[in-house]
């Protein structure tokens, strides 16, 4: 039993651990707008023009706030560049990634500028580039936000100046820390369309996108999705993880509970003596339950101490994964306490179960004499209610039991077979109790 205890507070506590993590990283504010963001892939870039055109009608539908190109969007980036920066030497390249954007970027993801000011249409296709770049980036390059403004980059070679600086934010999986990105004004390769939508019919909204693309660019397939979506597909290893702990947390809590109610209901058979001499004595049903629930608790302490520093250990190394992980106690507390109050709850249950089928079974034997010959008289408790039973002059008691029925019957008996340690004894007859007390 004790196993089962160890193994069902393993699978609970593992099974909220992961559900609080995946919870933590869907719902951790990631720096930029992914609620109703939507992102269109091009197979192939058309001209200019037409890119500019649909920009155009795009945002003459109110519902839609901002239109970008980009060659990449938090989920899925393109491809890496050596940077260097003004000052370092030629061997001194660091890798960063680069997203070739146009002047709308920020507006349509809502990224906030620390430093500096956004793109200017008109420098798009100048020699020098100009180009933006986060926290990360600033802070590998040994710059802060003071000096990093007007300094010369070269990306790849490729000479670009910094005029911006945009808070960190999350583009990639929680379990890797933000990386150094810049953004750079340049009109190849942008072959996604960012839409930031409002708060209105999203249906009628896609509508309309998909409606305007057919017209401007019919021979293009429309392969679009939403930036949310897309970003919660990041964590499908963790969500199949969960529903594997799941399925194996409830079937342990299924047969941890069924053991728990059938080892109180033996344990109650196996004292079953003891507890109607208990009742007998004056014992309540609180200190029954008491006595029968004391040896579940050490069990279940003792599966929890050893399931604890197992747990903790396993659970730890698995979150060691994230780089952004919920660092609250709670994440493993939580868990702790509910799996232990889950053993307490269940054992608690069938103690009280056990204690209500036992307390049915009590016959109460007290002498009477009310007609000058020693004898007794009997009650059957059932539940709360005490029924009589027959009662003559005299005699020893009959407990019969047959199909479910009890019969109390009383057989009148020479006097001299009553005697006073009859009716002080307890009888059990086939499990059913009888505790006698001398009326005063």
């Amino acid at each position: 039993m004790t196993f089962q205890f160890i193994i069902s507070s393993c699978l609970i506590i593992g099974t909220l651990v992961v559900y609080k993590q995946i919870n933590f990283m869907i719902k951790t504010e990631l720096g930029f707008d992914k609620e109703h963001t939507l992102s269109i892939t091009m197979d192939r870039t058309p001209d200019q023009n037409t890119l500019n055109a649909l920009k155009k009608n795009y945002l003459q539908h109110s519902n839609i706030k901002a239109v970008s190109f980009s060659s990449a969007y938090p989920s899925r980036n393109s491809g890496g560049q050596l940077l260097r920066g003004e000052g370092m030497e030629e061997d001194q390249n660091v890798l960063v990634w680069e997203w070739r954007v146009d002047e709308d970027i920020i507006e349509a993801f809502g990224l906030k500028l620390v430093a500096g000011g956004n793109f200017n249409p008109e420098t798009e296709n100048a020699e020098e580039k100009d180009c933006i770049i986060n926290q990360t980036t600033m802070r590998l390059l040994g710059w802060d936000e003071e000096n990093a403004l007007g300094k010369i980059l070269y990306i790849s070679g490729n000479k670009s100046r910094c005029i911006g600086i945009i808070e960190d934010f999350h583009f990639a999986s929680l379990r890797d820390v933000v990386e150094p990105l810049i953004l750079t004004l340049k009109p190849t390769f942008r072959n996604n369309i960012i839409l930031r939508l409002g708060n209105g019919d999203i249906k009628t909204t896609v509508d309309f996108i998909e409606t305007e693309w057919k017209r401007n660019i019919p021979d293009a397939f429309f392969d679009y999705q939403f930036i949310n979506v897309a970003f919660d597909r990041l964590y499908k290893n963790e969500k199949r993880t969960a529903q594997m702990f799941s399925g194996f947390s409830i079937l342990a809590i299924i047969i941890a509970s069924l053991g728990l109610f059938g080892l109180s209901t033996y344990e109650t058979q196996m004292r079953a003596k003891e507890i109607g001499i208990r009742k007998a004595m004056g014992s309540t049903d609180l200190g029954i339950f008491r006595l029968l629930i004391g040896r579940f608790i050490t069990l279940i302490l003792a599966a929890f101490v050893v399931s604890i520093p197992v747990t903790y250990l396993f659970m730890a190394q698995w979150l060691n994964r994230f780089a952004y992980r919920n660092r609250c106690v709670g994440v493993l507390a939580f868990p702790f306490v509910c799996a232990g109050t889950h053993h307490l709850a269940g054992a608690a249950t069938g103690a009280f179960v056990a204690v209500d089928l036992r307390q049915r079974n009590v016959l109460l034997l007290v002498p009477d004499d009310r007609d000058g010959l020693p004898g007794i008289r009997a009650s059957l408790c059932i539940g709360l209610e005490r029924v009589p039973v027959e009662r003559g002059a005299g005699g020893s008691l009959l407990l019969l039991l047959a199909g479910g029925e009890r019969e109390a019957r009383n057989q009148r008996q020479p006097n001299d077979t009553v005697s006073s340690h009859v009716a002080h004894s307890i009888v059990l007859v086939h499990g059913v109790f009888g505790c006698a007390e001398r009326r005063s």
